[in-house]
């Protein structure tokens, strides 16, 4: 309680100037949840509450706010875009009164986000925002992609600017799926919730992080978001477009013409060597920022890393560090314990999302399997039960439960290591469909999205599956602190005993 008092006074603090060597000092991290609905035993250990941490944002903020979103969703006739899944064709808020939806719900929340938003723009805050393509509202007749922020961008002409990053049109495939805000240059918010959906506010578990007073962080994933910005800035996107042989998918497919990935296959059709990302020098996995959190006794390293490659700005010697590198170092390098908590864990293209041939993607598989055989870490993952899970994610863990323990059949060796996979299940998870449903649609799940060691946390906005690194825009910042990873951890522990989830064998 102490901690976040000091985060609401330090939310109304000017920002510090750069200090030397660039380390950020006096900068506060705080972890945050949104807790479902009738999950109130662990409601009650939230120390943190999203949608008041969006709300003080924006309550606070002086000049800018640059935020990144997946979709418009904070008022309830506009909850939920119009499915287009073979198991229901029913919007995802129809049926239900604006009462059950205001009180049951709780998507006041969602209207006081709005107002928040909206009070900010009206006293002269700067705001872009990035969203993506193909999100409609159900209330909507003109099938407007996003109306809500149409809206602010009618209503507020000279302080709202907002831009559509169709992420199909460079690849094919894959959405704008980031999440994350920028407030006044020094405060940042990012993680699995989709702020700007009541849903995420109030039916769906979900975890981020708040950093406040950290300008030089602030600005690393500012160039991210001007990269994302002047992607979704180009008008012809047609014209920047390469074939390029994946060697990983074995298939081709469509990437920009200034992906990496081009200068290693002679093979490209159409390359050029174009780029509208405009000249940046990121922070990488190599050379880290150096920011003290909390009081701290020593500094912490961290960066910010991106998917897909395309937009990890920077050049071939300074370029982002990827997602898929981030994580599986941080696997890799744990010593003791690895904990993965995500939606979906899928060692490929999930059946029900991708577009084209199945794809095979281990990445992390590897990692995990490796760190287990290899040494004494315990390896645990959790992931998710609801109305959408991937039809091919159990078969894919229970090969990789099996996998893990080979080397307990090797007799020339000691095999310390262990696997296990749990399935987090959030009440309610299979009543958000059909007729006479109980909720609206597309919630009740936990949404979290993150990977913590012994001694590093990295906080995502992807699940773990190849479209979300290859195809779909993604952000983590990952931070070696043994203070912060035992946090989170903590956060893991609680959830992972709790009475929500289950043995694999038994989802």
């Amino acid at each position: 309680m102490k901690l976040f008092w000091t985060l609401i006074t330090l939310f109304s603090a000017a920002s510090l100037p750069t200090p030397p060597n660039n380390v950020d000092t006096t900068t506060t991290l705080t972890l945050v949840e949104t807790m479902p609905t009738q999950m109130e035993d662990l409601n009650q250990t939230v120390a943190l509450h999203t949608h008041s941490a969006v709300i003080h944002l924006f309550d606070n903020a002086k000049s800018t706010i640059d935020l990144a979103v997946m979709y418009w969703s904070l008022l309830p006739k506009d909850c939920g875009w119009k499915p287009n899944h073979t198991k229901t064709t029913t919007a995802d808020c129809s049926g239900f009164t604006r009462k059950q939806l205001d009180q049951q719900f709780l998507a006041t929340r969602g209207r006081a986000v709005y107002t928040a938003l909206t009070n900010a723009l009206a006293r002269g805050v700067q705001v872009r925002a990035l969203q993506s393509a193909g999100f409609a509202s159900e209330d909507d007749r003109s099938n407007h992609s996003n109306p809500e922020s149409a809206e602010l961008a009618i209503r507020f002409p000279a302080t709202f600017a907002v831009r559509t990053l169709n992420m199909s049109q460079w690849y094919g495939d894959g959405i704008q799926h980031t999440k994350f805000m920028i407030v006044d240059g020094h405060a940042i918010m990012l993680g699995s919730s989709n702020f700007m959906d009541f849903r995420s506010l109030s039916l769906v578990k979900e975890l981020g992080i708040l950093v406040n007073n950290a300008p030089t962080l602030a600005t690393d994933l500012g160039m991210f978001f001007t990269d994302a910005w002047s992607v979704a800035g180009v008008e012809t996107p047609s014209e920047w477009t390469s074939l390029l042989y994946d060697e990983g998918a074995l298939r081709p497919r469509m990437v920009p013409s200034w992906s990496p990935l081009l200068q290693i296959d002679p093979n490209t059709i159409n390359t050029t060597t174009k780029s509208p990302l405009p000249s940046s020098t990121p922070a990488t996995k190599v050379t880290p920022l150096k920011i003290q959190f909390n009081q701290d006794h020593s500094a912490s390293s961290v960066f910010v890393s991106c998917s897909p490659l395309a937009l990890c700005g920077g050049n071939a010697r300074a370029r982002r560090t990827s997602d898929e590198v981030a994580l599986v170092s941080t696997i890799k390098q744990s010593t003791t314990d690895i904990a993965i908590a995500v939606m979906d864990f899928v060692p490929g293209s999930m059946g029900i999302w991708a577009a084209g041939a199945p794809v095979y993607w281990p990445a992390l598989v590897d990692a995990i399997v490796a760190v287990v055989n290899a040494k004494a870490v315990r390896a645990r993952i959790m992931v998710s039960q609801w109305q959408w899970t991937d039809p091919t994610m159990m078969p894919y863990l229970k090969a990789l439960s099996s996998m893990a323990s080979v080397c307990k059949h090797a007799l020339a060796q000691t095999c310390q290591g262990s696997l296990e996979i749990r399935t987090f299940v959030v009440p309610g998870w299979n009543e958000t469909v059909g007729v006479g449903r109980t909720f609206p649609g597309h919630s009740r799940v936990n949404h979290n999205k993150y990977i913590v060691s012994d001694s590093t946390a990295n906080i995502a906005t992807s699940n773990m599956a190849w479209s979300y690194f290859r195809t779909t825009v993604g952000t983590s910042i990952n931070i070696e602190s043994k203070s912060v990873a035992k946090e989170l951890m903590a956060i893991f522990d609680r959830d992972w005993h709790s009475q929500y989830v289950v043995p694999l064998d038994s989802s």
